[in-house]
């Protein structure tokens, strides 16, 4: 059994007959220059600092095998980009840091493909490469570079679950590296300068935050430092995720046993800066709310923002613990992702229970968060998201 307390169908183990839990953990999407062919402008400004970046949003729909496309108002609103959806594969989605490419995975012509999907200056989308692999199931992420892909396999090695490794090549192709084993193989998250990587493990309710060194090839190698908290049984960490600066890590946990009596609650960790080892807060574990999915921090990292069983939960980080704003959680839906925009402005949340899209203005100074115009949209089934400057 893994972590958390929900279960959805993927496309890979449908292939063979499995289910997969949802385990997920912030990426971080940087942006390229570029200009928009649709007329509106995103907020934030592009890496160079001029005012013509725009930013978009995609959204997996998982039971569609679609990918929907948004413009990014200035305001926050949602425009749906011409073309969209597209049919590239709605199981899970990851933007490559320089937002040039996506990659999406998806049950197409009865095979599973692990989708490039090059990314135009209309926000359009178009197939440019495809592996076709059966034992894949989810994309989990990239490195901090850009230049490694890492996707959830049934049979990375040995038989066993795992991640596959893919080299990125200049234009988004990929080369299958080599495959490693991890019973869990949830979302990755990365130190700033990508030496590291974090996971949220709980395989057969046996709970721990993984630790990888990251090997110039790529490859992820254990440390078997990992942190296991006397907590109580069936308790699990769904996420982790990493303040921008690197220096905590944060995990959300809930009951994953079903069998009652658990708790929702929150740890936090400090990172060492330069072997990036994991050492417990005085603090310890801070409750919640409510059962929480996903994480991510905001720019500052100051808060802690979390994709909860009642909403998106929001956190103001001290050094030992954190501590629930006035007005969280927000949205009041069951909430799976959630993920700033490139700028900060903005935070992103998907709600499968509800079928919906929300978008929040971020408060800076509180943290709290206010829908923008026109949230909730609605789309069908959603499943995963990224977001990408131009």
């Amino acid at each position: 059994m893994q972590s958390g307390a929900r279960w959805r169908w993927s496309w890979g183990r449908v292939a063979i007959g499995f289910v997969l839990l949802i385990s997920s953990v912030h990426l971080g999407c940087g942006g390229a220059q570029g200009t928009s062919n649709s007329g509106q402008s995103g907020s934030g400004q592009s890496s160079s600092g001029q005012s013509n970046a725009v930013q978009r949003l995609y959204v997996g729909n998982q039971q569609q095998n679609t990918v929907s496309a948004y413009l990014i108002n200035k305001d926050g609103s949602l425009t749906q980009e011409s073309g969209s959806p597209f049919a590239l594969g709605g199981n899970s989605l990851i933007a490559d840091p320089n937002g040039q490419v996506l990659f999406s995975t998806g049950l197409i012509s009865n095979a599973i493909q692990l989708n490039t999907d090059s990314i135009s200056q209309d926000g359009s989308l178009k197939v440019s490469s495809t592996v076709t692999d059966d034992t894949l199931d989810d994309v989990r992420a990239t490195n901090p570079a850009g230049t490694y892909l890492y996707v959830s396999s049934v049979s990375a090695a040995q038989e066993n679950w795992g991640w596959k490794v893919y080299s990125i090549s200049s234009d988004g192709s990929l080369q299958f590296v080599d495959g490693l084993i991890d019973q869990d193989a949830g979302r990755l998250v990365f130190t700033p300068d990508g030496s590291a990587a974090f996971a949220a493990y709980c395989y057969q309710l046996l709970p721990n935050i993984e630790r990888f060194i990251v090997g110039s090839d790529g490859m992820l190698t254990n440390t078997g430092n990992q942190i296991n908290l006397p907590v109580n049984y069936g308790e699990c960490p769904n996420a982790v995720t990493l303040t921008p600066a690197g220096n905590m890590l944060a995990a959300p946990w809930s009951d994953a046993s079903g069998l009652g009596g658990g708790e929702n609650f929150i740890t936090l960790f400090n990172v060492d800066p330069t072997t990036h080892e994991l050492t417990s807060t005085s603090g310890s574990t801070s409750p919640a709310s409510g059962a929480g999915f996903d994480a991510v921090f905001d720019p500052s990292g100051k808060f802690l923002i979390t994709a909860q069983d009642n909403g998106i939960g929001v956190y103001q980080a001290g050094q030992n613990s954190v501590t629930e704003i006035h007005g969280s959680p927000f949205g009041g839906v069951e909430m799976d992702r959630v993920m700033f925009t490139p700028s900060g402005s903005f935070l992103v949340g998907l709600s499968d229970a509800s079928q919906q899209i929300f978008v929040f203005a971020f408060d800076q100074s509180t943290g709290a968060l206010n829908p923008a115009p026109g949230t909730p949209v609605s789309t069908p089934s959603p499943t995963d998201l990224a977001i990408i400057r131009q």
